[in-house]
């Protein structure tokens, strides 16, 4: 499965795809948006899978009218 933060119109989301299928997920705006890949990464690999397949079900995503994001942010500098 492969994820990709994107922003479109100004709103976040997440969008996840398996094989060479389209990416398919969700707006921060919308009420199935499962969390950011960060935080979904944090809660362990049950939660990640579990998203992904959420995502599945969602919408496609025009990725080609869509600003890709980084997935994860860069760690805090110490």
């Amino acid at each position: 499965m492969r994820f990709a933060a994107y922003r479109q119109n100004g709103i976040e989301g997440l969008a996840a795809a398996t094989g060479s299928g389209p990416f398919r997920g969700f707006a921060t705006t919308d009420s199935q948006y499962p969390a950011s890949l960060a935080s979904l990464v944090a809660h362990g690999s049950e939660h990640l899978l579990a998203a992904g397949r959420a995502l599945l079900t969602g919408p496609e995503i025009d990725l080609g009218a869509a600003e890709f994001l980084p997935p994860l942010p860069a760690p805090p500098r110490s």
